[in-house]
């Protein structure tokens, strides 16, 4: 006899993050953005749909990567620098 699963957060830090029921596949509702929190902790339940159902939870730890969206900005379109070759031995 197999049984079923069905997964779901506890707590769904408001609304950041959903569960895909039957497969516990959790995806963002929101973009993340890691300057206002770089990491959050999900708590994830996992039942099955026996006559006598048990459930066991889990916490799962999203940790949020910092992407560069502030790209560089120069003052003027190129820049020129001349630099002196070292004098050699004995010179």
């Amino acid at each position: 006899m197999t049984s079923d699963f069905r997964y779901s957060l506890l707590d769904n830090i408001n609304g950041k993050f959903t569960i895909v029921p039957n497969s516990g596949r959790i995806a963002t509702q929101v973009a993340l953005n890691r300057e206002e929190v770089s990491e959050y902790t999900l708590k994830v339940v996992a039942m099955d749909t026996s006559l006598l159902p048990l459930s066991a939870t889990t916490t799962v730890r999203v940790v949020v990567d910092d992407k560069n969206d502030n790209p560089p900005v120069f003052g003027q379109q190129s820049y020129a620098k001349t630099i002196p070759l070292p004098a050699s031995a004995g010179s």
